[in-house]
């Protein structure tokens, strides 16, 4: 935590907490070693502390040698966010044969803060989803998501007729987490 520049001497101790409004949790604590400056604190436990867009608070306080703590230096505030949005496929189905070659494509995604209003949808053309064809799909396509949590994709180059077909979509969020769907198969 910065800002600690006026307040720690070489061999102060610097504690840090964490709050999210509701709980609070040790950051860890750390003996400054070269007088004013910056002081790390070592790896940061975030897990007791609720995930979403909440506001994270990073407080250091320091003691210095004779037992005695600064009213504390708060930091700006921070988000936890490690769970990625949850999206699926509702059509088509896993199995369906003859479904149209350009769509519409649909299914559900994240709508809480800080998920992103798009989704990603990929196809590829074997009954199964490779790493390759995940780098590179066949047939992809970007829908925007609406404020019910629902999307819808059309693609505008139909795919190739009675073949089979994998696809899947993604979902990220603010924070860089990506939801993933299962994969449905179906044939053109």
């Amino acid at each position: 935590v910065a800002c600690l520049d006026s307040y720690s001497l070489a061999s102060d101790t610097v504690s840090v907490t964490l709050s999210d409004g509701t709980t609070t949790t040790s950051a860890g604590t750390a003996t400054a070693s070269t007088g004013a400056g910056t002081v790390t604190a070592g790896s940061v436990d975030a897990s007791a502390l609720a995930d979403g867009t909440n506001n994270i608070t990073a407080t250091a306080k320091v003691e210095d040698a004779a037992g005695n703590w600064s009213s504390g230096v708060t930091s700006t505030s921070y988000s936890k966010e490690t769970v990625a949005p949850v999206v699926s496929i509702t059509s088509p189905t896993n199995g369906a044969t003859g479904f149209s070659r350009t769509g519409p494509f649909t299914g559900t995604a994240g709508k809480l803060a800080g998920d992103i209003a798009s989704v990603t949808v990929k196809f590829c053309q074997n009954t199964s989803f490779t790493a390759a064809c995940d780098t590179t799909p066949d047939a992809s396509g970007t829908a925007s998501v609406n404020g019910s949590g629902n999307w819808s994709l059309t693609l505008s180059t139909a795919l190739k007729n009675n073949k089979p077909y994998a696809m899947k979509v993604l979902q990220q969020d603010d924070a860089g987490n990506i939801g993933t769907s299962s994969v449905v198969k179906f044939n053109t």
